[in-house]
């Protein structure tokens, strides 16, 4: 999965960026890490993966049914 410094970021990743995540400065330099270890992207976006949104993981109550068990 690429970061999402690596992409060209969409206009609405690129707005959350300057608005929302600029306010809060103060949690930039924070560190946040799994148990494993591995430092999770502060947003994850449908262009940070290589995948087509629409056949690999689909929609809430469509094939296939990616999100879980119940509808």
């Amino acid at each position: 999965m690429a970061r999402i410094e690596d992409r060209e970021a969409s206009g609405s990743v690129r707005a959350w960026r300057e608005g929302p995540f600029a306010r809060e400065p103060e949690r930039h330099g924070e560190l946040f890490s799994t148990i494993s270890g591995i430092e999770p992207e502060p947003l994850y976006a449908p262009d940070n993966a290589d995948i087509d949104y629409e056949r690999d993981l689909g929609y809430p109550g469509e094939y296939p049914f990616t999100r879980g068990v119940y509808p």
